[in-house]
């Protein structure tokens, strides 16, 4: 399981960003994320985190869009916290139909895929789900829908709800091959973690993000360690 520590950001500058997308490449690398791949079949990964508020979505954006960049694939990056619909407002996705409209029957993979211009990365809206989404999201629509993903994409990237208030978040992880949990130094307890990562046990836990890290410990040491970034 690989560890990264990313240090608390005042502002996401060019070179911060440039730091943040090393420290995502370092995490892809250290989980071993490009040679889990099998050929001719698309690799999953899910980024949760234990609570909302943690910069998962963040991460599964960056991660999603590397993954293309770096190699020169397909990618979908789909936003499976129906609570949050975080990618709608990162993409300008509002009131565009999205999972949930495909989950419904009412729209199709190939109506609800967005791609961002100038790249291989297609995005997917969450959709809107009806008040009890929890028969849909258990129902065999879903994984046939992830299935319909990894036969189109090389790797499909799912912002996932968190999975302590969520329902439904040990479930869509379940359909993961792997989970990607970013935690916040500070807001996280160990004992939110640990449960965390307890209700993903079923799951394949690729590695832990600890955002916002702050450390007394000298910068030198951190370099050496690979913390911070």
């Amino acid at each position: 399981m690989a560890l990264v520590a990313l240090r608390k950001k005042t502002a996401l500058n060019q070179p911060r960003r440039r730091q943040f997308q090393e420290s995502i490449r370092s995490v892809i690398e250290a989980a071993g994320i490009p040679a889990l791949r099998r050929e001719n079949r698309g690799f999953v990964v899910g980024v949760t985190s234990p609570s909302a508020g943690e910069g998962k979505t963040t991460v599964a954006m960056a991660t999603a869009g590397i993954l293309s960049a770096d190699l020169n694939v397909d990618v979908a990056l789909v936003d499976s916290d129906f609570e949050t619909h975080s990618l709608v407002s990162e993409y300008e996705l509002a009131g565009r139909e999205g999972i949930a409209d495909v989950l419904a029957g009412t729209a199709t993979m190939e109506s609800v895929m967005h791609r961002v211009p100038g790249t291989r990365l297609d995005v997917v809206a969450a959709g809107e789900l009806p008040s009890d989404p929890g028969p849909l999201i258990r129902s065999g629509e879903l994984t046939n829908f992830i299935e319909q993903l990894r036969a189109s994409y090389a790797y499909v990237v799912l912002d996932l709800p968190a999975v302590l208030p969520s329902s439904s978040g040990r479930t869509v992880a379940g359909l993961c091959d792997g989970v990607i949990v970013v935690t916040s130094a500070g807001q996280t307890t160990r004992s939110e973690l640990e449960e965390t990562i307890e209700r993903l046990a079923q799951t394949s836990v690729l590695g832990v993000i600890i955002n916002n890290w702050r450390s007394r410990v000298p910068a030198w040491l951190e370099r050496a360690f690979g913390l911070g970034s």
